[in-house]
């Protein structure tokens, strides 16, 4: 499965390796000096993200140092060569590909199913702009980390090492790009709707018996505002 889907990875965006950098990808990491100094490197956790050697965008003050901690990697081992950051880029969307489909087995699916939803994912072109643009990494990088922090969660069973790596996780999606602030929602959202998959998965391997409890109890709700609560609602509309 992990040939054939790095060869869809391969096929749909590998087309973007020939790019070069374009429009954020200047400020940075062309004309960013602490990206293009391997020595700063300790910066990328002092500074805002749209902090260059030249102006300071306070109107954007991002706190995303993995973001362009990795941008210094890249241009430690590439220079100023877009290839390699592209490169990177593919590598991280791959990468993330192979969790969902770690994820979808877990949840219950057959071999061919889940390969089936991570080509999916793989070749789906929402994913353009996030693979093929250099800057679009913040994405990919808050994806990797949540969807890590996801499986930590729900394979690590009540072990306490595999808890803290996914906090540890999820804090480095954070540290990614904001929009990855909601996946405690996504954690409860996902183990109520699929009580009979993942649910069961979690309660075998004990995932924090509470958790499982509360997310039944929301799932039960939502039950009994479909049977009672709506029909209630519609009738006094219709009243």
């Amino acid at each position: 499965a992990i040939p054939a889907l790095a060869g869809l990875v391969l096929l749909s965006l590998g087309i973007g390796l020939a790019g070069g950098f374009v429009w954020d990808d200047r400020p940075l990491i062309v004309e960013s000096a602490r990206v293009k100094d391997i020595a700063r490197l300790s910066e990328v956790f002092t500074t805002g993200f749209w902090e260059t050697a030249d102006s300071h965008d306070r109107f954007r003050a991002f706190f995303r140092p993995l973001v362009s901690g990795s941008y210094a990697l890249d241009h430690a081992v590439w220079g100023l060569t877009p290839f390699g950051f592209h490169l990177t880029n593919l590598l991280l969307h791959l990468a993330c590909t192979l969790l969902v489909l770690r994820i979808a087995r877990d949840a219950g699916l057959g071999s061919r199913a889940a390969f089936c939803g991570a080509a999916l994912f793989a070749v789906h072109p929402v994913h353009v702009e996030s693979v093929s643009w250099i800057s679009g990494r913040t994405d990919l990088l808050a994806t990797l980390f949540l969807l890590a922090s996801f499986v930590a969660l729900t394979r690590g069973g009540e072990h306490r090492g595999w808890r803290w790596a996914s906090w540890a996780l999820f804090l480095a999606a954070l540290f990614s790009k904001e929009a990855a602030a909601p996946l405690p929602a996504i954690v409860f959202i996902a183990v109520s709707m699929f009580s009979g998959t993942l649910l069961a998965t979690v309660r075998q391997r004990n995932i924090n018996h509470e958790t499982a409890v509360a997310a039944q109890a929301i799932r039960s709700a939502i039950e009994r505002m479909r049977n009672e609560d709506f029909r209630q609602l519609f009738a006094l509309f219709n009243a």
